[in-house]
């Protein structure tokens, strides 16, 4: 019915009038076998009655209860629980989450199906990126040494439909390495953390101006203006500049930190990865205990304040002030469910 416009009009009336008989017997009995112990045929009458049936009618609320039904009723293994949870999903458009899973836990079965719902546009689910990550992993490992076994015809479908999109989208962030924009959120925050680290020699060669060239009005070689990184705001000045190169909607977000002696500061935000890049020059005044208890209270605010998911904090420190750079990136450095900090310190001090 979703790929053949003419079946679905041929069969309008057959197919809720199938619905409602089905609903008509027992649902759980005690031999299950009953189609809500078999979670792909509940998904796929799920989007039968999101297509036809009326969502204000008794057949799409007494469907979307039997799906919840489901959940407590019918199977409980990790596999059925999130097809049934991906149903009620689809049928009520409110809370998108999915179970919690964590990707060293999840078989191969599981890592198939969470790669298939993540293909899916029907519906927004919220799936976490690094979890993705884990699961593409586990089908292109298994699937490489044949570590795996097809029940059914359902089950062969859904891997065929994983492997192919993990091997596109492995494809496509390898080529988005060297591209512009960056496709994936994993990307964008590599890219953001390799212009940091490369920072020190993009400021070293600004000053290297060309002085073979003579200037209107004057009959001298002078070396031409440049840009010098004396104070935070010219590393903010210049390191906006660099990320417009990269990225097409790059957002100057000012905000004032109890630190800041109320003094706006100016840090960057990409919406469309839901990352925040904060800049910060060691000066002749900041130490590594003062950044770090910045760092604290900048992590604090982007994490409750707005909606970004990632803090890359970078650290100039041409006159290698900083005792230990390396140990600054690793204690400040955290992540959790919803938020992640990282740090990088350049250029790195002895």
């Amino acid at each position: 019915m979703a790929i053949d416009p003419a079946y679905e009009r041929n069969h309008q009336k057959d197919w809720p009038a199938a619905c409602e008989s089905a609903l008509s017997r027992d649902l759980f009995p005690i031999d299950r076998q009953a189609f809500t112990f078999r979670p792909i045929e509940v998904l796929g009458i799920a989007y039968g009655i999101k297509l036809l049936a009326d969502p204000s009618g008794s057949l799409f609320s007494a469907f979307t209860e039997t799906v919840r039904s489901c959940l407590s009723k019918a199977n409980q293994d990790a596999k059925s629980r999130l097809l049934y949870r991906f149903a009620e999903i689809l049928l009520e458009q409110g809370n998108n989450e999915l179970p919690r899973l964590l990707g060293d836990q999840i078989s191969f079965e599981m890592a198939v199906v969470i790669k298939w719902l993540d293909t899916q546009n029907t519906v927004e689910v919220s799936i976490d990126s690094d979890l993705v990550i884990a699961v593409e992993d586990k089908i292109l490992n298994d699937v490489a040494v044949g570590k795996f076994d097809l029940k059914n015809v359902a089950d062969a479908t859904l891997l065929l439909i994983a492997l192919e999109e993990s091997i596109e989208r492995r494809l496509r962030s390898r080529l988005n390495e060297t591209a512009i924009v960056p496709a994936t959120d994993r990307d964008a925050a590599r890219l953001v953390e390799q212009l940091c680290r490369n920072f020190p020699l993009f400021a070293r060669q600004l000053q290297k101006r060309r002085k073979d060239v003579k200037q209107d009005g004057t009959k001298k070689r002078l070396p031409r203006p440049t840009i010098a990184m004396v104070d935070e705001y010219d590393v903010q000045d210049a390191f906006h500049a660099i990320l417009l190169l990269f990225f097409e909607d790059v957002r100057a977000e000012p905000w004032t930190p109890s630190y800041a002696d109320n003094q706006n500061r100016i840090d960057f935000v990409l919406p469309d990865h839901q990352l925040a890049i904060e800049v910060k020059h060691t000066g002749d005044r900041l130490t590594q205990r003062h950044i770090a208890d910045q760092l604290i209270i900048d992590a604090r605010y982007y994490r409750q304040e707005t909606t970004c998911k990632h803090l890359i904090c970078f650290i100039y420190d041409p006159n290698l002030r900083l005792k230990n750079p390396v140990a600054l990136e690793k204690d400040l450095a955290s992540e959790d469910d919803d938020f992640r900090v990282s740090v990088v310190v350049c250029p790195h001090g002895k």
